[in-house]
């Protein structure tokens, strides 16, 4: 069985790490550029692991939905951005860094 505590933690601590890093950028470069700087290096580090490890066999229909969740991503991600530069850090960290721990928890008990 898979540790998912370990990986809901891991992702809560390297979360939160992003966060630390992001702040001082949205406070001085727009939230526009600090976006696309953030999808533009997933989208390369994805292109790289493609590379080694090849790419997957891709069926009908995965381009559109990779334009509609790439799409609503990146709107959660401006949005997430903005909250740093109007509100506390101390107040919108716990609730986006700590949510994998909460979902964890929460869906455990939903579904036994």
């Amino acid at each position: 069985m898979l540790p998912w505590w370990f990986f809901a933690t891991t992702s809560a601590v390297l979360a939160t790490a992003h966060y630390a890093f992001v702040r001082p950028a949205v406070r001085s470069i727009s939230t526009h550029t600090v976006t696309a700087i953030v999808y533009g290096i997933a989208g390369v580090l994805l292109m790289l692991i493609s590379t080694w490890r090849g790419f997957p066999v891709l069926e009908q229909g995965f381009w559109p939905a990779l334009a509609a969740t790439t799409a609503l991503n990146m709107i959660a991600i401006f949005l997430q951005y903005r909250a740093h530069v109007i509100s506390d850090f101390s107040i919108v960290i716990p609730m986006l860094a700590y949510a994998p721990l909460f979902l964890i928890a929460t869906s455990s008990l939903i579904l036994g």
